[in-house]
């Protein structure tokens, strides 16, 4: 099994953050159905590592779990992915799922979590950001 959070359950059973491969990684993107920046369901899309790729490999987390996907458009004239790693538009806060978040805070800590999510996304006062210093 990959490296991970420890499981309290049968080895039957895997989690999603035991999961570290691109086909997960992309079907996670494709199950997310469209854009979660501007909601553009028609046309090309990325799934974009809210926890860069690079970041992942320096922390030893995973670099393809599908707690790390978030589905963004590309190839359009306002491709929000180019924008995001442009820094010409950043992908809001609120546009992170819950699992984006979980994963930031699993494996960087809450506090560099925080840190890392309001550094590279637009905060939106998305009560979720904050939430983060409250954890232990």
């Amino acid at each position: 099994m990959a490296t991970g959070t420890p499981i309290d359950r049968p080895s039957a059973f895997v989690s999603l953050t035991d999961i570290n491969n691109q086909v997960s990684f992309f079907l996670e993107g494709r199950y997310q159905q469209c854009c979660a920046h501007c909601g553009r369901i028609k046309g090309s899309w990325q799934v974009h590592h809210v926890i860069f790729r690079q970041h992942c490999r320096k922390e030893g987390a995973p670099q393809y779990s599908p707690d790390n996907a978030l589905r963004v458009c590309q190839g359009a004239a306002e491709c929000c992915h180019e924008r995001e790693h442009s820094a010409q538009e950043r992908i809001r806060v609120s546009d992170l799922r819950d699992e984006n978040i979980a994963f930031a805070a699993r494996w960087l800590g809450p506090g560099p979590a925080y840190e890392y999510l309001r550094r590279r996304y637009e905060d939106d006062g998305d009560p979720r950001l904050d939430a983060l210093l409250e954890q232990p």
